[in-house]
């Protein structure tokens, strides 16, 4: 047997630093690694041994059992009670959740965090997050992505860059295509002609579209609406980037991530409004 060991408190030495800052993290996390393996689709029960035998993947229940003596292991504890006592909500969910973004999933919950200033700090999940459901890899690849991510590609992928370092960027709300009109209108061609001199029209104002564009020397052309074959015909022999029929709220994501204005006409597109703030544009296949 071992012979008990007796520590005087005048032996005991004050730590500050980055040896204090690594040994909270430390602590932290492992009060996290016993949580969070009790949720998801690979959870797992705890046996607890006290009194009696009890298993179960109650986080609650697992945090009353815990007998901790560093500090930053219980400032965890007691932000799941905290939970429990202003919310009322100290169920597995509720304190799983708080100790694991607490622990685990610091990456995340900074990474989406808007500073406004005056000690104040925003997490909009409708705004700022994204999550992105990839078929074909596993649960441990998934990963937090400092940037925006959509499912979307290039619309012509052999002709145009799928990999742009600081690119300019123009957002649309507005279509790339000849415009139909709403109501159902009937045209009358009397000599054979009179069909080229349609589609003459139609060339001269999607080339009229797409040197509006051209003027501001983009890289990259996003636009929530459609984007015809002549329009694409133009931008990619200028060397230009598009994707077509993006999601109004990625659009979105992608003006808050860098600063972004999103044009709805043409003729009111000015310099200003050309994205600068994004440091990489990448197309990659992921999983499926």
């Amino acid at each position: 047997m071992h012979a008990p060991v007796l520590v005087l408190r005048d032996s005991l030495k004050r730590e500050s630093g980055n040896k204090v800052r690594h040994s909270n993290i430390q602590a932290s996390k492992a009060v996290a690694n016993i949580i969070c393996t009790s949720w998801g689709p690979r959870s797992m029960l705890k046996m607890l041994l006290d009194a009696g035998i009890v298993v179960t993947n109650d986080g609650n229940a697992i945090l009353r059992e815990l007998d901790l003596a560093h500090p930053a292991a219980k400032s965890m504890i007691e932000l799941s009670c905290t939970q429990d006592e202003e919310v009322g909500d100290g169920t597995r969910d509720g304190t799983t959740s708080v100790i694991v973004l607490g622990g685990l999933a610091i990456d995340a919950t900074s990474t989406v965090g808007v500073d406004l200033g005056q000690g104040l700090r925003e997490v909009d999940i409708k705004k700022y997050i994204n999550v992105e459901k990839v078929p074909g890899e596993q649960l441990e690849d998934s990963k937090v992505l400092k940037g925006v991510i959509f499912n979307k590609d290039v619309v012509a992928p052999g002709k145009m860059r799928r990999k742009i370092v600081n690119p300019r960027i123009i957002l649309l709300d507005c279509p790339l295509e000849y415009k139909k009109v709403e109501n159902q209108t009937n045209a009358e061609l009397v000599r054979k002609e009179d069909w080229g001199v349609l589609l003459k029209m139609e060339e001269e104002y999607i080339e009229s579209m797409c040197m509006q564009i051209l003027k501001f020397k983009p890289d990259l052309v996003i636009t929530e609406k459609g984007l015809s074959d002549l329009a694409c015909h133009y931008l990619s022999t200028a060397g230009v980037g598009a994707i077509r029929r993006l999601r109004k709220t990625d659009n979105n994501r992608i003006a808050k991530a860098c600063g972004a204005v999103i044009v709805n006409r043409l003729d009111e597109l000015q310099e200003s409004d050309v994205v600068t703030g994004a440091g990489l544009f990448e197309v990659k296949k992921i999983g499926d």
